[in-house]
């Protein structure tokens, strides 16, 4: 079949092509690429045995109905989600130095959002004793009812000391950043040091109003 490519990328018969129903209309179907409703990881796993060759198209996408996500097949693995790196410009640090980085990646899965994220800090950086935040990937504020603990972290030095860290929402669009000391104290506040490699990474988890 020559076909001809709709706007949604299927193929459907061109006027000039010889007539063959059955196959014709199989292909149109096999082009269109469908998000396929599985089951169970079996269901999905067995997928491949009714494809054409015997080999699942990449990408072929899964809706998994036991587990409430869209999976992925990339060729040689299964995925459930890719993570999206952004750049989280924390706020309340003085100066991060010389080479200092604030790197972030998040992924969402329905309406819940999960982020990782560092701020290191480079040569001649100041903590300073303001309150700390790191905002929110952007377009992913908190909803809900979720207003106060969102997760954890740690300081982490050259030498290998790590002091914990707990994580709140500092507003519906950043997380702040305090000590586990009673009562809990900014990280500077507490005399955290920012010497050049020592960082900040915290590991949060929140219900959007966003997704």
């Amino acid at each position: 079949m020559t076909g001809v490519t709709r706007w949604n990328k299927t193929k459907t018969p061109a006027g000039v092509d010889p007539w063959s129903l059955t196959p014709d209309i199989g292909a149109a179907l096999d082009s269109a690429n469908v998000v396929i409703p599985v089951a169970s990881a079996t269901e999905r796993d067995g997928l491949a045995a009714t494809a054409p060759g015997g080999v699942l198209p990449v990408p072929t996408v899964v809706w998994r109905t036991d587990k409430n996500r869209l999976e992925t097949w990339n060729g040689t693995v299964w995925r459930a989600g890719f993570g999206t790196t952004y750049t989280p410009i924390w706020t309340g640090v003085t100066d991060f130095g010389t080479g200092g980085s604030l790197t972030g990646t998040y992924w969402v899965d329905g309406d819940r959002v999960t982020v990782r994220s560092r701020a290191k800090f480079g040569s001649a950086a100041t903590m300073g004793t303001g309150a700390v935040y790191c905002p929110l990937p952007t377009g992913l504020p908190i909803g809900g009812n979720e207003n106060a603990n969102l997760g954890t972290g740690f300081h982490v030095t050259t030498g290998g000391i790590l002091r914990p860290l707990m994580v709140f929402a500092g507003s519906s669009t950043t997380a702040s950043v305090w000590t586990t000391q009673i009562p809990v104290q900014t990280p500077g506040g507490a005399s955290y040091p920012a010497g050049n490699g020592d960082y900040m990474e915290i590991s949060i988890n929140y219900q959007t109003s966003g997704a």
